[in-house]
C-alpha cells in the first residue's frame, strides 16, 4: 500500500480475503483506520466527516446486532448534508456471487430509514448501478485490479458493465455526481443525486 498511501489518504473497510488471515488483524494494522465503532467495532466498521459528507465503512464480514445498532446510532446523530456509506460485499448485485441477502436484510431498512442516498461496494469484478431501492442507490465498483468477471442484470439494475474502472464522486452543496470512468478514461456511466436530507 506505501506507493498508494503517499498520494492521498485511504480509509479502506476489509472485505473477505482480508479476514482469510487471522480475521483481518493484518488489514487493520497496515492502515490507521477511525476507532469509533465500539468495542467490536474496533477499527471494523467506523464514520468519518470529510468536508460536507458523513461516511460510513460498514464490515460485511461481521454482520451482527452490535454492527447494526450503531449504524442506526451513528445515522441519527449525523449531521452533515450527505452521506456515503461503503462496504465490501452488496446487497444487490447481479454480479458472480450476487446479491448479499444478510446485507440486505440487517443494513438496508437503517440505510432506508435515514434516507442514505448512496452505497458503494466492491466484493464483484464488475461496475453496477441500481435504480434507487427505497431511495438508496447502491453502485457495486469492483473494476480495478485483477480483472473483471461477467455481470447480468435484474429487476433493480439501472446499468451494469463487466469493464476496467474507478468511480468519482464529485459533492456539491444540493447536488451529488457519480462518474465511472473506464481504463482508457471514458465516462461510460454517470448518475446524479439531488440532496433529499
Amino acid at each position: 500500500y506505501a506507493g498508494i498511501t503517499k498520494s492521498f489518504a485511504v480509509t479502506p473497510i476489509a472485505g473477505n480475503h482480508d479476514y482469510s488471515t487471522e480475521g483481518a488483524r493484518p488489514f487493520r494494522e497496515a492502515f490507521l483506520l477511525p476507532e469509533n465503532g465500539g468495542e467490536q467495532g474496533h477499527e471494523r466498521w467506523f464514520s468519518f466527516d470529510w468536508s460536507q459528507v458523513h461516511f460510513v465503512a460498514l464490515d460485511t464480514e461481521v454482520i451482527g446486532p452490535e454492527q447494526a445498532a450503531w449504524l442506526d446510532a451513528d445515522l441519527s446523530a449525523n449531521q452533515k448534508p450527505w452521506t456515503i456509506v461503503y462496504a465490501h460485499k452488496p446487497a444487490f448485485s447481479s454480479g458472480e456471487h450476487g446479491s448479499d441477502y444478510e446485507v440486505r436484510q440487517v443494513f438496508h431498512p437503517i440505510l432506508q430509514k435515514h434516507r442514505v442516498p448512496l452505497v458503494l461496494n466492491g466484493h464483484e469484478h464488475d461496475y453496477e448501478r441500481t435504480t434507487p431501492q427505497d431511495g438508496v442507490t447502491y453502485i457495486v465498483t469492483g473494476g480495478g485490479g485483477r480483472g473483471t468477471r461477467a455481470v447480468g442484470s435484474s429487476t433493480f439494475t439501472a446499468f451494469s458493465e463487466d469493464v476496467l474502472h474507478f468511480v468519482q464522486v464529485e459533492v456539491h452543496e444540493q447536488e451529488l455526481f457519480v462518474h465511472a470512468i473506464d481504463g482508457v478514461g471514458r465516462e461510460f456511466d454517470s448518475l446524479r443525486l439531488a440532496r433529499n436530507r
